[in-house]
């Protein structure tokens, strides 16, 4: 059976919103137990890789990242170092009372 690019893209749209639509039903405690998941899977993926790949990992996620910068108003960069400054207090708090 030979579909065409148009009924992939849909069948991918509908897939996109049936997981949003499970999201959104989750609760807190479910939404904080699949992100550990999520971190325990990502931590496995990466101990199995080797240098290279793990190289080109970074490489393309700093691609990434500066493309989503270049996007991104003087308001919206102002923002998100804003967020990363307050989250780095937070993190230092944690340490510390460890």
């Amino acid at each position: 059976m030979v579909t065409s690019p148009e009924t992939k893209t849909l069948k991918k749209e509908k897939e996109k919103l049936r997981k949003a639509k499970q999201r959104s039903q989750m609760t807190p405690e479910k939404i904080q137990k699949r992100r550990e998941n999520d971190k325990i899977k990502k931590a496995a993926s990466r101990n199995m890789e080797t240098p290279e790949q793990a190289k080109t990992r970074r490489i393309n996620n700093a691609k990434y990242m500066a493309a989503s910068r270049n996007m991104e108003t003087p308001e919206q960069a102002e923002s998100r170092r804003k967020k990363n400054a307050e989250n780095m207090v937070i993190l230092r708090k944690k340490r510390l009372n460890k």
